[in-house]
């Protein structure tokens, strides 16, 4: 933002930007078949969506009594219905 001048909402709308360019290329390349094993490449794409879901709007990593909490209790605790 110094470097550039430029507000804290033009900062972000960049960022998010990026972030939706990444996804393209990381679909892209999902389609496209590799050398690398699968399941290597299966797992950083996982702790990808991950990261994405934990930052997406707020840091639900710090501030934990979000919806991460709820998330979490979801996939962990609550019966899953068969």
């Amino acid at each position: 933002m110094k470097e550039y001048g430029t507000s804290i909402d033009d900062a972000c709308k960049k960022l998010q930007e990026m972030v939706e360019d990444a996804w393209k290329d990381i679909n892209q390349e999902c389609l496209n078949p590799t050398t690398f094993l699968a399941p290597l490449l299966q797992t950083s794409l996982y702790f990808t969506r991950i990261l994405e879901n934990v930052y997406k709007y707020i840091d639900a990593y710090t501030e934990s009594n979000t919806t991460m909490r709820e998330c979490i209790s979801l996939l962990l605790v609550q019966p899953v219905p068969i």
